[in-house]
């Protein structure tokens, strides 16, 4: 899978179905993607990270989910990254310190405006006009983004050009959703990227036992479908579970998991499916999966896939369409590899096999040899954190180095968010 170190909405869809002059409705669709793929806690907000803190012993912490590296480090070169554009300004006294594909009449004016109360900005395209907020406590403030509006028009052909994307890029494939271009001052495209941080864990949450993964929804909401997948390199299990029932549970039993149907083909449908029971089109669906293959295809590991619920995903990116739409739909999922589940590795022969014969690679000579060993166990994330603890005692320093840098990068990592810390400071 795919590893990042926050959580960020990917790919974010706001789609207006086609009219027929001013007849048809004005629906909007907005598809997401959130990754966690490894244990991240928390902020420097001070009343997050106690509750941190209050995790009983033994329990997860909060978690950042998370944003492959590749759908934000390898964008096409005219998505703006948040942080070479943009830089807080300390405001001193004496204290310091997913894509929006457009289906509408044209010519029609958008106004689209999301918020990240949560978290941070992190990349878009088109450029938007950010939401600035000062957040003062105890004599000094700090002015950050906390959300952002684009404002433009829908056309059938892009007024400036359309900007290329490398050849076998996700862009590309975004762009096969049937749609108008949306034009604004920061650029034209077939749809609206965007991406930003939060801290927030998932609602469905799966732990792993030798013989059954344990599906719980935390939230007071049905879930929805659940696509459940594992894959140890050699063999791969999937199952649909179509509903986990409010403060409920489910209980998948791994054989069932492992007499899903052979091949790739049944695998995509069912995701493809998924996203059609979450208010996607069917183009819409099959241009998500087209863009998530690899990871529901060669991911070694578990996979939970579910969907966010509204309330929740409304609460961590409030957004406001004008004109207001007749109808919306929200789908803000949440890919899951399930991190710290110790019982995850007996399900994965193939996998603990492979490890061993890494571990053997990183006593190899040619530094090529062991580069390709440090690869193939970052890739797995946490599945590897009891491996790599005996590599890093190794009296051998290209098997221990590695093996602590590697240990080093699933630790907990702080993140900064825009909010000040509770009970003091206010914003103005």
């Amino acid at each position: 899978m795919k590893n990042g170190m926050l959580f960020a909405l990917l790919a974010v869809t706001l789609a207006w179905s086609l009219r027929a002059a001013d007849e048809e409705p004005f629906i909007v669709h907005e598809w997401g993607v959130m990754v966690r793929s490894s244990v991240l806690v928390a902020s420097t907000n001070p009343a997050e990270m106690r509750l941190v803190r209050a995790a009983p012993e033994g329990g997860k912490p909060a978690a950042l989910l998370s944003a492959p590296n590749e759908l934000f480090s390898e964008m096409p070169a005219f998505v703006a990254r948040h942080d070479a554009v943009y830089q807080p300004k300390a405001q001193y006294r004496d204290w310091n310190k997913p894509v929006i594909h457009f289906y509408g009449k044209e010519g029609l004016a958008v106004e689209a405006r999301i918020r990240t109360p949560k978290g941070h900005p992190i990349a878009y395209y088109p450029k938007p006009k950010l939401i600035e907020e000062t957040f003062w406590m105890m004599g000094s403030g700090r002015t950050d983004a906390v959300g952002m509006i684009w404002s433009g028009k829908l056309s059938k052909q892009p007024t400036g050009g359309e900007p290329k994307a490398p050849e076998g890029h996700w862009w590309n494939a975004a762009r096969t959703i049937p749609g108008m271009y949306f034009s604004g001052e920061g650029g034209a495209e077939r749809f609206i990227f965007w991406e930003a941080s939060a801290l927030q864990e998932p609602l469905v949450a799966a732990s792993v036992a030798a013989d059954a993964l344990d599906l719980k929804n935390a939230h007071e909401d049905a879930s929805g479908q659940v696509l459940v997948v594992v894959n140890d390199g050699t063999r791969r299990g999937w199952a649909v579970v179509k509903d986990v029932p409010g403060k409920g549970s489910v209980k998948v039993p791994k054989d069932e998991i492992f007499q899903a149907a052979p091949g790739d083909d049944a695998l995509l449908a069912a995701a493809r499916a998924q996203w059609e029971s979450f208010g996607m089109t069917r183009e819409e669906a099959a241009a998500i999966v087209e863009i998530w293959k690899s990871d529901l295809l060669a991911s070694r590991g578990f996979l939970v896939v579910s969907r966010m619920p509204g309330k929740v995903f409304d609460a961590i990116f409030p957004l406001e369409v004008l004109p207001k739409p007749d109808a919306l739909v929200r789908a803000g999922v949440v890919f899951d590899a399930v991190p710290g589940e110790a019982e995850r590795i007996g399900w994965l022969p193939e996998l603990k096999k492979d490890m061993a014969a890494w571990s053997k690679q990183l006593e190899d000579e040619n530094f090529e040899v062991r580069d390709r060993a440090v690869r193939a166990f970052a890739q797995v994330g946490d599945l590897a954190a009891p491996v790599l603890e005996a590599l890093a005692k190794s009296e051998d320093p290209n098997v221990s180095t590695p093996a602590k840098r590697l240990l080093a990068n699933l630790q907990a990592k702080p993140m900064e968010g825009p909010q000040p810390p509770e009970g003091q400071g206010m914003r103005r």
